[in-house]
């Protein structure tokens, strides 16, 4: 069990992409992600921000074997150089550091102390011995793929091939000719040759195919007309492989192929050991050996992969006691970014996913964008998902079960009949059994509910009527509906809308609501919202709610319809003599808000990471940024802490990691059966810490030596207290049996447990 303080990530190792052979290990992107297997003793191990990486998308990988580095370049140009042997990571970080926005990452160039990153206005020049970047030469080119081969530096854009002289300056594009009217898509070395393979449909009627560069360094040799889309070099062995083929050529015999096997596949990276064995990327079905036998390929053992949550998609996460249900799509307004159908679920440590194979063909429309899930309360095995383009899809025992969109319900589309554009989002089940969802449509009518027996319920409210982009619902402890409408268009604002519907789902007449984009604070401070993207009901009934604006407090519910009515914003003192305070995250874009075991609150943002704020608010526990943690973005889409362990799974927009409270669901009574120490006993090399769950809210703990001498104490956070095992001075205590001698908030009721220290 992790201890309080510790992260973990949640990573997705079911879809990869490439691959590289380092010595007796191949190093694999999965999603973005890097896991290494060594097949001697069959050990997958996993590379994240956790354990010394500096980025997350990994989107290039290459191998130098003189150098024994491994080069990942991430989406945001981040570059490490991992070194296997000792596991050691060296960043360099200067092209994110500097403007990386602009650039795109076509291709990986690796050779000996040398590193190539082609870009869309030139080439990157890595040293690897050095450890740094030596030239950065803007062409004004999109540049596809570049070499450096015998002291010339080699580039091709769409329909060029320029050479420049290292001793030349390849900074001034001036002194980069062009050698050939073609484009090239890959360069390799083998050998003591450099190979390049041309990309289909040359713009200068330059011929397709794979070439050899002749003794000139100016020319090339056709050797075949084939396209190869993945190549790779091990040794003196330069693999290729096309949709239909594998072949090897040995730069002994640069020319000849020595060996040829036809073989039909989807594979998406290529490597090869030193001894023959081949290692395919092949998407979602893992990281596959080969061997050659006879003239065909026959797989080695199992594929590698299918670790983790399916996809690093995270943008909605609900739990349901010690379960999270996480949907992994989000609407685009803009009809650009779409998302694989996504439902997981992780319990126990364990991940699983709902049926994604097959409902396409079933329902006529693709299954992508999911939005929301809940569990039918009367029903677990009953699981509703919307989709922020395709409607409504009910499973049952994960596997889909229903489809339900304009064709077939009062479902409205926001394209007339198009069945690509039945926005949804927002699910919540009543306390009679109602789902409600929002329905984001050109139309009037943005909230909707399906009774129990499968009817509908539309619902048209004049200040929200064609709101664009309206996403979570909160039904609160008094049936309230609460809807966040996340974007400010021409023609609508952001803002909060709120419906007491006097749980008579038919009868309107007595339904009160109200929309808000504008809060006014307890000061008379008024903030236009500019977008509301979440909100929570704590225990004492308030709303806390996340805007654009930053963070609010809706303490009276009741009155939030009413005119003079306000939202609290949280002051904290400035303590520094002035007598004046700061609102709390007052103009932070808030993106996710949620309450751990012991009522604090776990406050996620757009841009400055995660923040952990006492129960009242009034204190600022943790800041966790990407600066200064593991945390894998500071873009946080979603919060779920677990109320049974106390782990926070955070979703970023790079994934999702988790931390360690020690916060767990409080007892309502002391019993010695709820008690649990662990670990126990604690080892010399054991430095974590103890901890104690089943406790009551705020219990009083004291931890003392066989003679009563008490070396720590405090109370317990939500249902668990954590000791370091040290004395009030900080100095680990010496070994023998330590008694936490517990009592409840009121003194009335106690018990002891006991931990061995060896």
């Amino acid at each position: 069990m992790a201890n309080v303080g510790d992260w973990s990530m949640h990573l997705a190792y079911h879809n990869t992409s490439a691959n590289v052979v380092a010595g007796e290990e191949i190093y694999a992107v999965f999603e973005g992600n890097l896991l290494a297997y060594r097949p001697k003793d069959n050990e997958v191990r996993f590379f994240s921000r956790l354990n010394g990486l500096n980025g997350k998308n990994i989107t290039r990988i290459g191998y130098s074997e003189s150098e024994k580095c491994v080069v990942l370049l991430y989406d945001n140009f981040q570059i490490d150089l991992f070194y296997p042997q000792d596991e050691t990571v060296v960043s360099i970080p200067q092209i994110r550091q500097t403007g990386a926005d602009r650039l795109k990452s076509n291709n990986l160039f690796v050779n000996g102390s040398d590193a190539l990153i082609s870009v869309n206005d030139g080439v990157i020049h890595i040293s690897l011995s050095k450890q740094e970047i030596v030239g950065y030469y803007v062409l004004n080119k999109n540049i596809g793929a570049a070499a450096l081969y015998k002291d010339y530096y080699y580039a091709s854009d769409a329909g060029h091939l320029y050479r420049c002289a290292t001793s030349g300056n390849p900074l001034d594009f001036h002194e980069w000719e062009i050698i050939q009217n073609a484009a090239f898509f890959k360069f390799l070395i083998c050998g003591d040759y450099l190979y390049g393979s041309t990309v289909a449909n040359q713009p200068n009627g330059y011929t397709t195919g794979l070439w050899l560069m002749n003794a000139d360094g100016v020319s090339f040799k056709r050797i075949t007309d084939a396209v190869y889309p993945l190549m790779s070099v091990g040794g003196t062995k330069l693999t290729l492989v096309s949709g239909a083929k594998l072949r090897v050529i040995d730069a002994q015999n640069p020319t000849t192929f020595e060996l040829d096997i036809n073989r039909k596949n989807s594979w998406k990276g290529v490597s090869r050991m030193h001894d023959g064995t081949f290692w395919m990327s092949d998407g979602y079905q893992g990281l596959q050996a080969y061997t050659v036998a006879g003239d065909s390929l026959k797989t080695v053992g199992d594929a590698i992969g299918n670790y983790g949550p399916r996809r690093d998609l995270c943008y909605y996460m609900r739990p349901y006691g010690n379960k999270l249900y996480i949907a992994g799509g989000r609407l685009d307004p803009y009809d650009r970014d779409h998302y694989p159908g996504t439902i997981m679920t992780y319990e126990n440590g364990k991940w699983n996913y709902f049926q994604e194979e097959g409902i396409q063909t079933e329902t006529g429309v693709k299954y992508r964008d999911i939005t929301s899930v809940v569990v039918d309360p009367k029903n677990p095995d009953h699981v509703v998902a919307t989709s922020g383009g395709t409607g409504l899809y009910d499973f049952e025992k994960q596997h889909f079960s229903q489809h339900t969109d304009n064709t077939n319900s009062p479902l409205q589309s926001a394209a007339g009949k198009d069945r690509s554009y039945v926005r949804l989002d927002g699910l919540n089940y009543d306390a009679k059994g109602n789902l409600w969802l929002v329905n984001n449509t050109m139309q009037d009518t943005i909230l909707r509910a399906r009774h129990p027996d499968g009817s509908w319920k539309s619902f048209y409210f004049e200040p929200i009527k064609k709101a664009p982009t309206c996403e979570k619902t909160l039904i609160d402890s008094k049936g309230r509906l609460w809807m966040a409408s996340r974007r400010t268009v021409e023609n609508h604002s952001a803002g909060l809308f709120f419906l007491d519907y006097n749980q008579t789902l038919d009868n309107t007449k007595d339904d009160v609501f109200a929309y808000k984009t504008t809060f006014v604070n307890q000061d008379g401070k008024s903030y236009t919202l500019g977008g509301v993207y979440c909100m929570v009901e704590d225990a004492d009934g308030s709303i806390w709610v996340g805007t654009k604006a930053g963070l609010f407090i809706i303490t009276q519910p009741d009155d939030y319809h009413k005119a003079g009515s306000y939202e609290t914003q949280i002051k904290i003192p400035r303590n520094d003599g002035t007598n004046l305070a700061d609102y709390l995250l007052s103009e932070v874009p808030i993106s996710a808000i949620a309450i751990d075991g012991a009522g604090r609150k776990w406050i996620g943002t757009i841009s400055n990471g995660l923040y952990l704020v006492s129960k009242d608010g009034m204190k600022v526990l943790e800041h966790f940024d990407m600066d200064n943690s593991p945390l894998l973005s500071n873009y946080i889409y979603a919060l779920a802490p677990n109320p049974e362990t106390g782990e926070v799974m955070i979703g970023t927009d790079k994934g999702i990691c988790s931390y360690q409270s020690g916060a767990s669901q409080p007892e309502p009574t002391l019993d010695k059966n709820n008690i649990k120490v662990y670990p126990n006993p604690v080892r010399p090399e054991y430095h974590g810490n103890v901890t104690v769950k089943g406790l009551t809210e705020d219990a009083e703990v004291k931890v003392m030596t066989a003679s009563g001498n008490v070396v720590a104490s405090g109370r317990a956070v939500g249902g668990s207290f954590t000791w370091d095992v040290r004395d009030g001075v900080g100095a680990r205590v010496a070994p023998g049996i330590y008694y936490f001698m517990i009592a409840t908030q009121d003194g009335k009721d106690g018990i002891a447990a006991k931990v061995a220290v060896i």
